[in-house]
């Protein structure tokens, strides 16, 4: 009999000591973790996310008409055509009346092959005889380049290097 009365006050003071233990260390924990989520927030996030895009989209243009060109209306302005003024400046007019003149479509990559064997290449249809080592054919036929390329043209030798300005000026 007195073995269970011992057994009894070990198991009670056990578990009353399993008890305490609990009690701390649960409240240790429940402190951290508050303390934890005070200063920092969980956010789930989707580890893959698959997009699917049209290959194709329509946009508006946004145009503004500034310049009329001789023998035309007033003309909304290109993105191209823009940059053409941009970068010439008070010669704006002329550029753009070369450039058309030259080059009708607008387009980029437009070509022609010459009676003299030289080609007119790109946006201004600059000559191949002002191809230097610092001049690709793939700067020609790039628009933004070949405005860039004309202009430096254009600094160096005046409108006289485009046949259409020479026919303007007949």
């Amino acid at each position: 009999m007195q073995i269970k009365q011992t057994l009894k006050r070990i198991f009670h003071w056990k578990v009353w000591l399993i008890i305490f233990l609990v009690a701390v260390f649960g409240t240790a924990l429940i402190f951290g973790v508050n303390q934890f989520f005070e200063g920092n927030k969980l956010v789930f996030t989707r580890p893959v996310q698959i997009s699917f895009y049209n290959p194709i989209t329509i946009e508006k243009r946004q145009l503004i008409n500034i310049i009329q060109v001789e023998g035309g209306d007033n003309l909304p302005l290109t993105e191209n055509e823009k940059y053409l003024c941009m970068k010439f400046g008070n010669q704006c007019k002329t550029a753009l009346e070369v450039q058309r003149r030259e080059n009708p479509t607008g387009k980029c990559d437009a070509f022609y092959v010459n009676s003299n064997g030289t080609i007119d290449l790109g946006y201004f249809q600059i000559n191949s005889v002002h191809l230097t080592q610092d001049i690709t054919i793939a700067q020609l036929v790039d628009c933004k380049s070949n405005i860039d390329i004309a202009y430096e043209v254009y600094k160096r030798d005046g409108w006289t290097a485009w046949v259409a300005y020479k026919k303007m000026v007949k």
